[in-house]
């Protein structure tokens, strides 16, 4: 299943694709489709229950592989109407968890393998982290754990995922850097 299958499942707007909710092209509508065997697949049904405006959804990532398109249960949107976010996939049980933006709030992160521009600094300090090469660094906590590094963020930050890198400060002067390895609001 391509991204953009799975952003429109979740009821995200697409890059280039549109609105943020209702149905897109490529199999994704209410109407039925042709499973590989050359049967009429049923138009899709809507979930009884609706989600509230903060709780995440999991919906089940199936596809019919003649179309590579969705062919499961589509999400009623939330009650506020409001878009949703992917917020995990699991390859394993073959889901997506959506979510409003508010769920992608990061406070803390640990980071992999540091890499110092000199001697690895041990214990807390305080310094700024950068995840992406054109914001801006913002004031955290650092902590160095051997191999693996915890950056705690004063404010939550969105658009922080594992397999970022992570770069950390003294004022201007890069200290090191670590790949993400995990987060938690």
């Amino acid at each position: 299943m391509t991204l953009a299958a799975l952003l429109v499942l979740a009821g995200c707007a697409v890059p280039g694709g549109g609105g943020s909710q209702g149905p897109s092209a490529g199999g994704l509508s209410g109407s039925p489709t042709a499973s590989p065997t050359g049967t009429t697949q049923p138009a899709t049904t809507q979930p009884t229950t609706q989600p509230t405006a903060l709780s995440p959804t999991t919906v089940p990532a199936t596809t019919d592989p003649a179309l590579d398109a969705y062919s499961g249960p589509r999400p009623m949107p939330a009650s506020d109407g409001r878009p949703r976010y992917v917020l995990a996939v699991s390859p394993a049980s073959n889901t997506v968890t959506v979510g409003p933006r508010e769920l992608l709030a990061v406070r803390s992160l640990e980071a992999i393998r540091p890499r110092w521009t000199e001697t690895a600094r041990p214990g807390s300090w305080r310094g700024l982290a950068q995840w992406r090469a054109h914001s801006d660094p913002v004031p955290a906590t650092v902590t160095s754990r051997g191999e693996a590094v915890v950056v705690e963020l004063d404010e939550a930050a969105h658009g922080i995922a594992p397999g970022q890198a992570v770069v950390y400060y003294e004022g201007e002067r890069v200290v090191g850097s670590a790949t993400i390895s995990a987060t938690a609001a």
